[in-house]
This record gives structure tokens, C-alpha cells and sequence, in this order.
């Protein structure tokens, strides 16, 4: 197969661009040909990200105005077989120049249903459970902020987010990592026929777990953004009342923001923000590390961090929002949390800093359940047989999906005919 990779970023970004590179490690390995199309470089070692696919095109041209974009011709000359989307603002370019494909997205976060894209409320941070619809307007949901940063009215907001899921009736599959985000697009209108639940899976050298940490070392790897919830982890700190360290790793916006949080907390001296790290540098952190915190404000749709952490054997604390609960077995690998209760965070994360024991237990099971229920080889043989349009095997076994159903005016490109 030639499968054409579509995606915001190319460079080590964030957890998407991760997945996206490991499936196409995995699948160049079984001998398909993997190309990529990308708005922008954005994160860390850009130009060894865009080595990994045969050919590795930046379209810039992606909101499909104005004139034609020779990235985009490039990679139609290419004739892929099966079109791979995963973030990208806009799917309509993709959808007009590759309408003869077989067209898959992944669907890793929440921007195809939200304008504000966080999925919670501005006014008081709750977890919105919404459609996409007339009470975005009460949440302020018009006012955004361009690339300066700079806030902006948003007038279209609605508009934009209806034309995108009318996009996506057009697509083969659309791929989610569990439950939340299944209901999220069944409840903005996609077609359950359609989805299919395929949970992502971190790809690791098979290594033997490591004891946790001697020192009550807590450990949290992530986006310094307000949605991942580090202030309300450094004020969960502020709480705890045993000793501890604590090492951050991630850059983003907000990172001057905790630093400074950090010292006027005095937390600095036991606090450490490292910024980005390579991957053999976040495996000797998880390594040196008694827990994992995943404090997450948004609701996760899934929560990569916390197969990493159950990979290295280490417990998982975090808060119950969006898809966590279907990879924590609360009690078991770890603890969940009510969301942004930090006195409970702090009463959570306690046993594991004064008790290594209790520590190496639940991370021992988080090992065993992650190594039965995650692997690596069978997420792959799904996502080569979505691609490829076989059936589902046994235990994801969907529905028989019907034709596509005619819901937009493609513009630019040739109509694909219903089938």
C-alpha cells in the first residue's frame, strides 16, 4: 500500500505527531510505502521527523484558497492508495484532490466539535458535554486568539465547525480512542456506522520494569498548557505534607508561568521544570521516578502519558476526565481522582511517596495489564486492516458501513460519486 500520512506538524510535538510516527515506523516495516503532508515544522527535530516517510511534502496551501498548491499536486501525482488524516484544521483540500482514495482520520482531540477546542467551559473550567451549538455562544466561544496571540472575533465559528463534520461523511472510517470521544461525534451528528474505537498504543523497547524511584520522586511529562493542568498540579503540591521532588518535563506557553508559580509557592527548590527531552532521556525519568501524575484540566480522549508510565511499571495518578478511566483501573494500576480536586489529589498521591512498596505494587499490575491489553503488534495489524478496508477482526468488530451519504458541495476537485 502507499499511504499518505496527512498532519498539522511535522516534528516532535506532541503526543499526536508520537502516534503518527510510530504507525509509520510500524508500517513501513511490514513494507508500505509512507508518505507525509504537512501545514508547518513545529516542535523538536523536524527534519528527522520528515526522514522517516519516503517523500515528506509541506502543503502550505492547506485551507484549499486561492491559487493551486504544488505540495498538495506533488503527493496526488502519487497516486496513495488509502489517505491517512490526523490533526489538521481543515479536511476539505484533502477531501476534493483525494476523492478516488480510501479516505481514514483519526480523530485525537476534540477541535473537529469544539471552537474553543479544549472541550471545557471558560467561566468555571467544568467539563462541557455539549454539541457544538447556540450555547457556545454564552461561553465566549467567539472571541479567539490568532497566531500573535492577539484576541480576535470569531464571528463563523459555527459555520466553520458545521462545514468541517459535514467533511466527514466523507470519510471511510473515522478512528477514536475509546468511548468519550465515540460519543462526542455521534452526539455532533457522524454517522456510529462509521466509528470505530481503536485505542491508541505506545510503542517501547520491551524492557523489564525497573523498582520505582528509593526517593518519593513524582513525575509528570507533558504540554505546559493550561489544559494539561500543571497549575493545578503545583497547587496539589503545595498541599501534600510528607516530603517529595518533583521533576516537568515539557515546553509550551504557560512554562514561564509555572516557573514563576513555582517560586512564589516556594516550591522551587523541590520542583524542577526540565522542558523537552528526548526519548531516551524521558525513559531514565520514568525510571527515576515512584509516580506518574497525568492532572489533566481538558478531558483527555485518551492519555498516551499514562501507557508510558504503565510500561515502566510506574502507578498512575490523575484526574477522572474524557478517556482516562478506560486505560486507569482505579485502585489497581493507580488512582483517579475527581476532576480538579486538588486536596484529593494530594491524599492520592501520599501512599505512593511514603510506601515504595505499595508503589512497586500497582505498578507491577499497571506492567502486566498494559503489556496484555496495549500491545503494540495487535494495534497494528487494526490499523493496517482499516486501512487496507478488510473487516474488523473478531473482538472490533463493527458494523458494515454503508455508502457515503452526499453532504457537502465539494469544491476544487472532482466529486467522488456515492458508492
Amino acid at each position: 500500500m502507499k499511504i499518505l500520512f496527512v498532519n498539522q506538524y511535522c516534528g516532535q510535538h506532541g503526543g499526536v505527531e508520537q502516534n503518527l510516527a510510530d504507525l509509520a515506523d510500524g508500517l513501513r516495516e511490514r513494507g508500505h510505502r509512507c508518505f507525509l503532508a504537512y501545514q508547518k515544522q513545529a516542535g523538536h527535530d523536524a527534519q528527522q521527523y520528515a526522514e522517516r516517510f519516503e517523500v515528506a511534502v509541506q502543503c502550505l496551501n492547506t485551507h484549499g484558497k486561492g491559487k493551486t498548491d504544488e505540495g498538495l499536486e506533488k503527493l496526488v501525482s502519487l497516486k496513495p492508495d488509502v489517505v491517512f488524516v490526523h490533526k489538521l484544521e481543515s479536511v476539505a483540500p484533502i477531501v476534493n484532490r483525494f476523492s478516488t482514495c480510501r479516505l481514514v482520520r483519526m480523530v485525537h482531540d476534540h477541535d473537529l466539535c469544539c471552537p474553543r477546542h479544549h472541550k471545557y467551559f471558560a467561566w468555571n473550567h467544568h467539563v462541557c458535554r455539549q454539541a457544538a451549538g447556540w450555547r457556545c455562544w454564552f461561553d465566549l466561544a467567539f472571541i479567539g486568539r490568532n497566531q500573535e496571540g492577539v484576541r480576535r472575533l470569531r464571528t463563523g465559528f459555527l459555520r466553520n465547525i458545521r462545514r468541517e463534520l459535514k467533511c466527514h461523511h466523507w470519510f471511510d472510517r473515522l478512528l477514536v480512542a475509546g468511548e468519550f470521544m465515540r460519543d462526542e461525534l455521534i452526539q455532533n451528528g457522524l454517522s456510529s456506522k462509521r466509528i470505530e474505537m481503536v485505542p491508541p498504543v505506545v510503542r517501547v523497547p520491551s524492557v523489564e520494569p525497573t523498582p520505582p524511584s528509593r526517593e518519593p520522586k513524582i513525575l509528570f511529562v507533558g504540554q505546559m498548557i493550561r489544559g494539561k493542568g500543571v497549575h493545578l498540579l503545583v497547587e496539589s503540591l503545595r498541599r501534600l505534607k510528607v516530603p517529595f521532588r518533583a521533576e516537568l518535563i515539557g515546553d509550551g506557553v504557560w512554562r514561564d508561568y509555572i516557573e514563576q508559580l513555582l517560586v512564589r509557592h516556594e516550591l522551587d527548590d523541590r520542583v524542577k521544570v526540565l522542558g523537552w527531552k528526548s526519548q531516551e532521556e524521558l525513559v531514565r525519568a520514568y525510571q527515576d521516578s515512584r509516580v506518574v501524575v497525568v492532572p489533566s484540566l481538558w478531558p483527555e480522549p485518551f492519555g498516551m502519558v499514562g501507557l508510558e508510565a504503565m510500561h515502566h511499571a510506574r502507578p498512575v495518578v490523575a484526574f477522572d476526565v474524557g478517556g482516562i478511566r478506560e486505560w486507569l483501573d482505579d485502585g489497581h494500576t493507580g488512582r483517579l481522582v475527581p476532576a480538579a480536586d486538588t486536596m484529593a489529589f494530594a491524599r492520592a498521591l501520599t501512599p505512593f511517596l511514603t510506601d515504595s512498596d505499595y508503589a512497586a505494587q500497582l505498578g507491577c499490575e499497571g506492567y502486566r495489564q498494559v503489556r496484555s491489553r496495549f500491545s503494540f503488534d495487535a494495534y497494528l495489524d487494526r490499523i493496517e486492516a482499516i486501512l487496507t478496508g478488510e473487516p474488523p477482526r473478531a473482538e472490533g468488530q463493527g458494523p458494515e458501513i454503508p455508502a457515503r451519504e452526499p453532504a457537502m458541495a465539494l469544491t476544487g476537485g472532482q466529486k467522488r460519486e456515492s458508492e
